[in-house]
């Protein structure tokens, strides 16, 4: 298979950025430095939602024909987003870290779920069915160092990895102010 050369080349990240955070994490002794993050969400009618997150403000909604507004991506949408963009912004980093050259990546994610279980409408799983995958690259590099720079991105994506492991969900349910609920077990998956 021919590979096709390409010119223009995606701006790497700042590096001397990311090797500065490399040498803090390093200077920890095998300790990691835990990323903690927040997001608040408020229904703000109908379907709509606007979740707030550090310095930046998203708006999700559902379509009309299931009573929306239509007036931003559904959560699930968001969901896949965030796995595009946590894996590309990782070949950027790597394929700096890696000194590969990129000219693009583009990313298509597939997946549906069950808007009757999701409705209550019948027993099932609402869950993300699947999801699909599509990694297009453009790169002077070899076919394998891409695939190299593939299981790097793959194995170290931390949305990748979490869409893969069931992990724990825990909270509390208020209403008015006063705790009515609490999440005491971990939801498991019933796929």
């Amino acid at each position: 298979m021919e590979i096709k050369k390409v010119d223009a080349e995606i701006e790497k990240p700042e590096m001397s950025k990311v090797n500065k955070f490399i040498e803090e994490i390093l200077k920890t002794e095998n300790e990691d430095i835990i990323g903690e993050f927040e997001v608040s969400t408020i229904l703000e009618k109908g379907t709509k939602v606007r979740a707030n997150m550090r310095n930046f403000s998203l708006i999700m909604d559902e379509p009309e024909i299931i009573g929306g507004s239509n007036e931003g991506p559904k959560p699930a949408e968001i969901v896949l987003a965030a796995l595009g963009s946590c894996m590309e912004i990782l070949y950027g980093i790597y394929a700096g870290l890696m000194n590969i050259s990129l000219q693009s990546v583009k990313m298509t994610m597939k997946s549906s779920h069950g808007n009757a279980a999701m409705l209550n409408l019948k027993d099932g799983n609402s869950s993300l069915s699947s999801i699909e995958i599509k990694v297009e690259i453009s790169s002077n590099a070899s076919g394998e160092e891409i695939q190299k720079l593939n299981d790097i991105v793959v194995h170290h994506s931390p949305i990748f990895n979490t869409l893969l492991s069931p992990i724990p969900i825990s909270g509390n349910f208020y209403l008015n102010g006063s705790k009515i609920q609490e999440i005491k077990e971990k939801y498991e998956s019933k796929v």
